[in-house]
């Protein structure tokens, strides 16, 4: 009887490796307060309530990128995590993106949600992405399953089937551009190339100038017969002076 006696309620107690409890209130002889320390005299029976709110640990994590939302969370309570880059460039035609959400939730959103009823773990899973550049300074090339520009990027190990539209482009009416094949990273003759996204790819088309000859026939044949007859008719008239001067 009489004594003094102090009590001090600690913030939190861990229950756990990512369960906590964190303190909420204490009640003296039914008073409630919000501090941690209470001192009392014993000069009569005293009760003391010490209240605590559950708190759980969720963890967000990725392999590329920096992530939000790694942290304690109320039970029951709602936590929004994010991945903050969700296109990472690596390299020139390399880069990183993200795709999923796993773990104790799925979700192909770069913000997720969340409610809190026990510890948490979420991974940001990110694929890797190669570029395709193909060019051609005649006619056009195409994805064989899109039926356009296949330069863009693609997944890693998808195969690409891409083509040139027209093997010969008209220059002007004497000449004309041949398609002789791929290069850059890949050589090929072939007017329809599949790959396999491995790496970046730059590829260009390599085209040859022709002569059109039936064209030129077409000029030429009536440039040289209107050539031989003037000749002819030359040689004719000159022929015929000298007879006259021998006579």
């Amino acid at each position: 009887e009489g004594v003094d006696v102090e009590i001090e309620a600690p913030e939190q107690v861990y229950v756990g490796e990512n369960v906590r409890y964190v303190f909420s209130q204490c009640k003296c002889d039914g008073i409630l307060t919000s501090l941690r320390n209470v001192a009392l005299k014993l000069d009569e029976p005293r009760t003391v309530n010490i209240t605590y709110y559950v708190q759980y640990y969720l963890k967000v994590t990725s392999d590329f990128g920096d992530t939000e939302g790694t942290g304690w969370y109320n039970s029951s309570q709602k936590a929004v995590f994010r991945i903050i880059n969700s296109t990472i460039n690596v390299s020139e035609g390399i880069r990183k993106v993200f795709v999923e959400w796993r773990g104790d939730i799925s979700s192909t959103s770069p913000v997720g949600q969340i409610v809190l009823n026990g510890p948490a773990n979420v991974h940001a899973v990110f694929i890797t992405q190669y570029f395709l550049n193909v060019s051609s300074e005649h006619s056009q090339v195409l994805s064989k399953t899109m039926q356009q520009n296949p330069s863009k990027w693609y997944n890693e190990g998808v195969e690409v089937t891409f083509y040139i539209l027209d093997l010969t482009v008209d220059r002007d009416f004497f000449t004309y551009y041949s398609f002789e094949g791929w290069r850059g990273d890949i050589e090929s003759t072939e007017p329809m190339v599949t790959l396999k996204m491995v790496k970046p790819y730059n590829i260009r088309a390599q085209w040859k100038l022709e002569w059109k000859i039936s064209n030129i026939i077409i000029v030429a044949l009536p440039i040289t017969v209107a050539a031989a007859i003037m000749f002819w008719l030359t040689y004719s008239k000159k022929r015929k002076l000298k007879e006259n001067n021998v006579k």
